[in-house]
């Protein structure tokens, strides 16, 4: 089935330039602080903000997207790198760097939109299993022939107990 009236948006980097951290832990936060603040202010948050202004969806909404996403790139990074422990710490500290150590005001919101509490439940078709509930809903229910996500945070545990895939 070929849906309609959906715009699907991407991104294509033209130049790649890479800007190596400082080896120094103390260099090393600083320049990460302020790299991860130039980045969301000046690029992600007039980016969000565009998408708001075009869609019409709060902005928040749209933030509300990427705690999810981070979720799924940390356990991916856990799962490809399960022994490197010096690389999962750095991730971690990387991490709560992000949550904690960026004001609202670099996503021009009341809050930091990636300072969430992850809430987790069972997996459906694997019980030894656990995914995170999404932040906020990705509206997939509105497109043709689809329905809320199993981690859909609109949905309650009988909405999830009566779910088919």
């Amino acid at each position: 089935m070929q849906e309609t009236g959906y715009t699907r948006i991407a991104f294509q980097l033209e130049k790649l330039e890479v800007n190596l951290a400082p080896n120094d832990s103390k260099g090393r936060m600083a320049w990460l602080e302020a790299e991860f603040r130039r980045f969301y202010s000046q690029t992600a948050r007039p980016l969000m903000e565009c998408l708001s202004d075009a869609s019409g969806l709060y902005v928040s909404m749209l933030w509300g997207q990427l705690p999810t996403s981070l979720q799924n790139y940390r356990e991916n990074i856990h799962d490809a790198y399960p022994n490197d422990e010096t690389l999962l710490r750095q991730f971690a500290a990387d991490e709560q760097l992000v949550q904690t150590g960026l004001e609202a005001d670099v996503f021009g919101l009341a809050k930091n939109p990636l300072r969430v509490r992850v809430r987790m439940i069972d997996h459906p078709l694997e019980p030894s299993k656990r995914l995170s509930i999404k932040n906020v809903c990705c509206l997939q229910y509105f497109r043709q022939g689809r329905s809320y996500c199993y981690t859909c945070p609109r949905l309650g545990k009988k909405e999830r107990s009566n779910w088919e895939p």
